[in-house]
């Protein structure tokens, strides 16, 4: 699935350039020949989403995106879905939130897991880059993690926080 979602994605980004729907049916139908599953392209305005699914599993990339079905972990408003999906034994999604927010979000999962029934182990750590601090906060249990980070956005700066939540099922 990741070749296939990396392959989907390049093709998309080409087909960004060329722009049109013409241009993003042929290249679903393209991918779903190739046995991708239901692959559906939206490219408006200079971005790019992608979404592929089939029986078994789910994934979508792109802006703007559901929250995907069967992710019982609670997310802070205010965010926006990136990446979401599912397979037969997980369900995933990442979620960016202006970088402001960094410390909100991690005292929210530190509520929220402190309350959960599975036991929850947290580590935090910070490290140098180029001048900048970028943080990480993540809360592993069994096979369920929630990751917030600093994060850097299509512009290339660490401008963004990202939660990432992945639950097994």
């Amino acid at each position: 699935m990741k070749k296939l979602s990396s392959l989907l994605i390049m093709v998309a980004l080409v087909g960004a350039a060329c722009g049109g729907a013409v241009q993003e049916e042929l290249i679903e139908r393209a991918a779903e020949a190739g046995g991708a599953g239901d692959v559906e392209i939206d490219i408006t305005d200079g971005t790019v989403s992608i979404s592929v699914e089939t029986e078994e599993r789910s994934f979508a990339v792109g802006s703007g995106l559901d929250v995907p079905d069967g992710l019982t972990f609670p997310l802070p408003n205010g965010g926006e879905v990136t990446t979401a999906g599912t397979d037969a034994s997980y369900v995933f999604a990442a979620v960016q939130y202006p970088t402001d927010r960094y410390g909100e979000i991690v005292a929210f999962y530190k509520d929220w897991t402190s309350a959960d029934d599975r036991e929850w182990n947290f580590s935090e750590s910070s490290t140098e880059m180029s001048g900048e601090t970028l943080r990480g906060a993540q809360w592993i249990s069994s096979a369920s993690a929630i990751m917030v980070n600093d994060c850097a956005t299509s512009s290339g700066q660490f401008d963004a926080v990202c939660v990432g939540l992945n639950q097994s099922g």
